[in-house]
Formats: C-alpha cells, sequence, structure tokens
C-alpha cells in the first residue's frame, strides 16, 4: 500500500478510535459528523454518521488494513452508460457542438437524462476520451438548427454600446431560440458576470427557466458562481468554441439588427435614458415585428407555443436565494473571518468551526451566517475603536500579529 493509502486509513482510524476504546458511538458519532475535517490529500470535508459507522465496520473486520481506500474493479468500465445513453450522448453533441465533457455532463443532467448519482463527472470524462467522442472531426457544412420548443434553448451574448460619460456601455442581451424572442437584455458599463447575472434573473422571472444557456467563453459565461447558480437551478450553461461565433448565428444577427435599427437612432446622454429607450424600442418593435425567419412576431411565436410546453416558474425569493453566492471560512480565536478583504465580527460560540457565508454579488459586503440552508443573522465588519475600548482586548491585539 502507498504512503496515501496509509495516512487516510490512519485519518479515519483516528475518528473511530474513541469509540474503540469505549466512547457511546451513536453519541459521539453525531457530534463528529457536525464538524469539517482536514482530510489527507482531499482537503477540508464534512462526514455523516454511516459514514462513521461503515469505517468502524471495516476495522473491526480488518483492522488498519480495512481503512484504506481500495481501487475501484470497475474503473475501466462503464456500466451506467448503455446503448441507450450512449446514442443520447452522441446527439446532445451534435446538437450542442459540445466540447468539453464538463459541459455535456451538466446539459445531461439538465435535461434528465442522467442524475448525480448514476456517475460522476469524472466518469464521463473517461468515457468521452475513451470513445474519443469530442475529437476535433473533419469540417463539414454548419447545418442551421432550430429548437422545438420555446426555453430549450437560450442563446447570450454581450454587444459593445456608446461611451457615456467617458465610460464604454455594454449590452447584455439572451433570445430565445425557438422564438427569437429578446428574454433579457440591460445596458451596463461593465462586461462582467454580474450584468450577465441581473440579465438572467430578469428573464427568469419573466418567462421561466430555460434547459440550457448557450455563451461564448468570455470572462462573464466562465465564473465559477455563475455556473453553481445554473446547476443549482437545473440550466446547462454549454459554451461555444473560442473563435467560433458563426455557433451563435441567431444572437450575432441580432446584435446586427440592434446596430442598424436601434444604434442609429440612439442619442443618450446617461445609462438610465439608454435602457428606457431599449426597453421601449425592444417592446414595441423587436419583439412585435414579423421575423424573416419564423415569419411571425418572436412575441407570437414564443406564447404560441406556450400550450406545447410547461414553464417552470421560480418564486424571487428563491431566485435571489439560489444566485447567492457560498463561502466557508472557518473563525479564527479572535472570533472573527475574512471574506473579501474585510475582517467580520462571528458569534463566538463559532469559534474554531468551519461557517458558511453567502452574500449577493450587488452587495458583496453584506454576509449573512447560514446554518442548515437557513440566515442565522447579518454579520458586521470588525470596529478595531470600539474593541480597543471594551474588554476585547485579544481581539485587537491577535488582529495586529496577523497585520490586519
Amino acid at each position: 500500500m502507498n504512503d496515501k493509502q496509509e495516512k487516510i486509513a490512519l485519518f479515519r482510524y483516528g475518528i473511530i478510535a474513541p469509540v474503540i476504546h469505549g466512547s457511546e458511538q451513536a453519541e459521539y458519532f453525531r457530534e463528529m459528523e457536525k464538524k469539517s475535517y482536514e482530510v489527507p490529500y482531499q482537503g477540508l470535508k464534512k462526514f455523516k454518521f454511516a459514514t462513521f459507522k461503515k469505517w468502524l465496520l471495516l476495522y473491526r473486520k480488518y483492522g488498519v488494513e480495512g481503512l484504506k481506500p481500495k481501487p475501484r474493479n470497475d474503473k475501466d468500465s462503464f456500466k451506467s452508460i448503455n446503448e441507450e445513453l450512449e446514442n443520447i450522448i452522441k446527439a446532445v453533441i451534435s446538437d450542442y457542438r459540445i466540447i468539453s465533457s464538463a459541459q455535456l455532463y451538466r446539459l445531461l443532467l439538465a435535461d434528465g437524462h442522467i442524475s448525480v448519482s448514476d456517475f460522476s463527472a469524472n466518469t464521463l470524462s473517461k468515457y468521452v476520451n475513451r470513445h474519443q467522442l469530442l475529437i476535433k472531426s473533419e469540417k463539414t457544412a454548419r447545418k442551421r438548427f432550430e429548437k422545438e420548443h420555446v426555453n430549450e434553448l437560450w442563446i447570450s451574448d454581450f454587444m459593445h454600446g456608446p461611451v457615456i460619460n467617458k465610460k464604454r456601455s455594454y449590452l447584455c442581451c439572451i433570445i430565445d431560440d425557438h422564438s427569437r424572442l429578446l428574454v433579457g437584455y440591460g445596458w451596463y458599463f461593465s462586461e462582467a458576470s454580474l450584468s450577465l447575472e441581473t440579465t438572467l434573473k430578469q428573464a427568469i422571472l419573466r418567462y421561466g427557466l430555460p434547459k440550457v444557456v448557450y455563451t461564448d467563453n468570455g470572462g462573464a459565461y466562465i465564473s465559477d458562481h455563475l455556473h453553481m447558480s445554473a446547476a443549482r437551478l437545473g440550466i446547462a450553461l454549454v459554451h461555444t468554441k473560442p473563435y467560433d461565433p458563426a455557433a451563435k448565428g441567431k444572437i450575432e444577427r441580432f446584435i446586427r439588427t440592434v446596430r442598424l435599427m436601434f444604434m442609429c437612432n440612439a442619442n443618450y446622454s446617461d445609462l438610465e435614458q439608454l435602457n428606457n429607450g431599449f426597453s421601449q424600442w425592444v417592446e414595441k418593435e423587436y419583439n412585435k415585428n414579423i421575423h424573416s425567419s419564423t415569419k411571425q412576431t418572436p412575441m407570437d411565436r414564443f406564447f404560441g407555443d406556450i400550450e406545447n410546453v410547461r414553464i417552470k416558474r421560480i418564486p424571487e425569493n428563491e431566485l435571489h436565494q439560489l444566485f447567492l453566492q457560498r463561502v466557508e471560512r472557518k473563525v479564527k480565536k479572535d472570533s472573527t473571518i475574512s471574506v473579501n478583504g474585510k475582517i467580520y465580527e462571528v458569534p463566538a460560540k463559532f469559534i474554531t468551526e468551519v461557517i458558511e457565508i453567502r452574500f449577493s454579488s450587488e452587495k458583496p459586503e453584506e454576509l449573512y451566517l447560514y446554518q442548515k440552508e437557513k440566515p442565522i443573522q447579518k454579520l458586521k465588519t470588525v470596529n478595531l475603536v470600539e474593541n480597543a475600548s471594551s474588554r476585547h482586548l485579544p481581539i485587537f491585539s491577535l488582529m495586529e500579529e496577523n497585520n490586519v
């Protein structure tokens, strides 16, 4: 056995040792599952009661050897991927021009073809590599496509707009592939993930949840936070190939329409005026004019398909919660944590524990302490003057030692 397996076995033994030597099993394991542990080669993790019990049974049957992680006997086989699923995988890759196994896994989950319990993203990655499913093929003619129903596929992109008060403006836009309806839009002074997040939330509240959002590989689209928020909503975030704008032909054509039909008359002195003017153009002209490809107005085509699909709605408060950024921090002995470069006070009862913090992208300075998926309280930044004048001298001294 290698050194890695031995260290993991010793870690597991250290957890169950008190039970082996007389501690009450149920009470001890329930207390231990509340904590987080620094696992060798794996980082900070939590474990369930059943996991501790499994380790104890393995130790009693096989000794320390039983606590060593065993290599999977079926590591080179893919029992969960049958012929039917293999055909689905190939079809998905063809339909969406997938370029990574991670994108493929998210899309299969979002469409309900698999569940997280079937197999991991790593297993799928090995499978597609083994069968060379994502290998670049010979250049072929690009085929036009259109999704059968609304909200099956949304396509998003940014457009560089006019300079207002010496600042470049950017349009974030999202269209529905089937209807060409502009479901989400907004002008911002930043081509960042926050702009996309705001636009996407507005679109979801107005038109429901999409199955897939198709984007390019810009920084706004590849943030971990955006991917995690989309995953919580059951949305697959799929990226086009780098330097391949033709893959998003519909949104590119829409942007050309914006430049020809809206920008030619646009003369606004501030961002609010620009947003109001664009909103009127979208609602009164673009969404209500006959589209050259569909021969219908985007609005009529979208709502004409409503009876054929089930629009998935989500309450605004729940949507806000699902888009909150989440971080974990270990509370220092001075009862503080550091997030986004600021120091916050935490109730003393959490000292040395790992806690979950959530905050919105719009207000990253407003932190909330969460336990069991519920907000406990809003955290305050440390007031050094107040602490220095009270009995909290250890807080002040510890912060000086840490160069805070």
